[in-house]
């Protein structure tokens, strides 16, 4: 959930079905055998200290 796979200079081949969920698979080529569903595309929001994410907010809980 949320993570990349990436193949730099080269292809990926998933042995199944892909299902992106918050996250992307980059290469070259990317195929799969039984195809790749898109459940929740990736988020393209920057990240700021608004925006509530990682340490900060935990700090002014």
């Amino acid at each position: 959930m949320g993570g990349s796979w990436f193949a730099i200079g080269g292809g990926l081949t998933i042995n199944g079905q892909g299902q992106i969920e918050g996250g992307s698979f980059d290469g070259q080529t990317v195929t799969a055998s039984n195809g790749i569903v898109t459940v929740r595309a990736k988020s393209r929001q920057p990240v700021s200290v608004e925006s509530r994410v990682g340490l900060t907010s935990w700090l002014w809980q």
